[in-house]
């Protein structure tokens, strides 16, 4: 983790999965900060159009903070700008939905629907009225040394691979650790 010290005296976290709750906290809370369990948005790939008065928001009140870092969560670029003060400043690293293609791929399933990437966000930015100063694109490739590995990832993030059934693919997933071996042994 970055070390970001020393922080400002109101400095708040906000998580939204909650299997990452206790770690946020246990690592939050003796610093200082502030953590604050809710939905701060729907999917990036489900904004579209005027602001949903049923679309979940982020509790803070309008111009609270001068930095919004956001890491891998979806973010409702309006929410964003609310509670920016002005010339504030918004950062964040996303994960777009090509990242899973090839572990997709690699399981014999089609790609995930609902595609985002760095241009729609980039649109959905400067739509809410942000403004993007840098961007930048990576795709590194998935490389595991074993099928266990693999299944701890494909578990960990439920949204990827959300027909992922271990028992069904068990085949597959035989043929694959036998090519994991046959490459490590190579």
């Amino acid at each position: 983790m970055v070390d970001l010290a020393p922080l400002p005296r109101f400095t708040v976290a906000y998580e939204e999965w909650w299997p990452t709750v206790p770690a946020a906290a246990a690592r939050l809370l003796p610093t200082g900060v502030n953590l604050v369990v809710c939905r701060g948005s729907v999917d990036n790939t489900e904004l579209a159009g005027p602001p949903d008065p049923l679309r979940p928001g982020l509790p803070f009140a309008d111009h609270s903070f001068d930095v919004v870092l956001n890491r891998h969560e979806c973010f409702d670029p309006a929410e964003v700008l609310r509670i920016l003060r002005p010339s504030g400043v918004f950062l964040t690293q996303q994960v777009g939905s090509l990242d899973t293609d090839s572990l997709r791929d690699m399981l014999g399933l089609d790609p995930a629907g609902g595609r985002w990437d760095r241009s729609l966000a980039r649109r959905q930015v400067e739509s809410a009225g942000l403004e993007v100063a840098d961007s930048g694109e990576d795709f590194s490739p998935f490389e595991f040394t074993d099928i266990a590995a693999l299944i701890g990832y494909v578990r960990t993030i439920p949204w990827a691979v959300p027909e992922f059934d271990a028992t069904s693919m068990r085949g597959l997933l035989r043929r694959l650790n036998s090519a994991v071996k046959r490459r490590a042994e190579s």
